[in-house]
């Protein structure tokens, strides 16, 4: 689950390019999901026909507070193929996510077939496209995009509650709430190419709309001594996704070598 370490990209392109100073699954119907009186079959059905909808329009907030006190937040939005192989997302940075650039930036980001795509215009006017291969440097790198894989999260889910009826986006929705189970916690602080303590769980909460879909995920989690909150909602489930990636986009590797030279 690629979620939140865009920083490290951001901070890349940042002092390499703009020049900057600073620090260096099946089928359910609606019916059969409301009739559950089981809150876990409920959440895996809700997941089943979510994904059964092929794609979704998708934005994805998140809040990240650093150990020296900064807090940065952000807001993508976007669409996607549920099977992860294309999606594609943008927003505007806030001045001072990148060290060193006190004004926003905004950026674009595509996903297509295991490689993510960054698309950065600098207030200095330098319009650039970075590429990400999948492995550890798109693990690093692509945290921002929103994937399938935040959807997928809830087959992990135990301990899952009903918590209240409640509106998103003005939408009634029920309130659920679980734990992510400590093998897809692993996978979860492996894809942000970190370690997980042994056997830590990470709470997760979701809602699901009166046609026993997923509307809305939400979780929250300690990395490198930065807090992150994440919001992901869904919409529009099977909207066309067709992405196409750019050409002349630049390595991360090349930008590494560059801020290390």
């Amino acid at each position: 689950m690629r979620i939140v370490r865009a920083t490290a990209v951001v901070c890349l392109a940042g002092l390499a390019l703009a020049g900057c100073a600073g620090s260096t699954p099946g089928t359910v119907t609606a019916s059969s999901a409301q009739a559950s009186a089981n809150p876990s079959t409920e959440v895996k059905d809700a997941l089943a026909r979510s994904l059964a909808a092929r794609s979704a329009a998708t934005v994805f907030d998140t809040t990240m507070t650093t150990a020296d006190g900064r807090t940065v937040t952000y807001t993508m939005k976007g669409r996607m193929r549920l099977d992860g192989i294309e999606s594609e997302a943008s927003g505007v940075l806030p001045a001072g996510a990148i060290p060193g650039i006190d004004a926003e930036v905004p950026i674009r980001m595509i996903g297509y077939h295991g490689t993510v795509y960054y698309h950065y215009d600098f207030p200095n006017g330098r319009s650039v496209w970075i590429k990400v291969d999948a492995g550890a440097e798109q693990a690093a790198a692509g945290a921002a995009i929103p994937t399938d894989s935040q959807l997928k999260a809830l087959d992990s889910l135990t301990d899952i509650q009903k918590v209240a009826t409640e509106q998103v986006d003005g939408v009634d929705a029920t309130h659920y709430r679980g734990q992510m189970d400590s093998r897809a916690t692993a996978d979860l602080f492996r894809n942000m190419g970190a370690s997980a303590p042994p056997s830590v769980t990470t709470p997760l909460d979701v809602w699901i709309d009166g046609q026993g879909r997923v509307i809305r995920e939400d979780m929250s989690l300690d990395l490198g001594g930065s807090h992150i909150v994440v919001r992901m909602r869904f919409s529009d489930w099977g909207v066309a996704v067709k992405v196409t990636p750019p050409q002349g986009a630049i390595d991360i590797k090349e930008l590494q070598k560059q801020q290390q030279g």
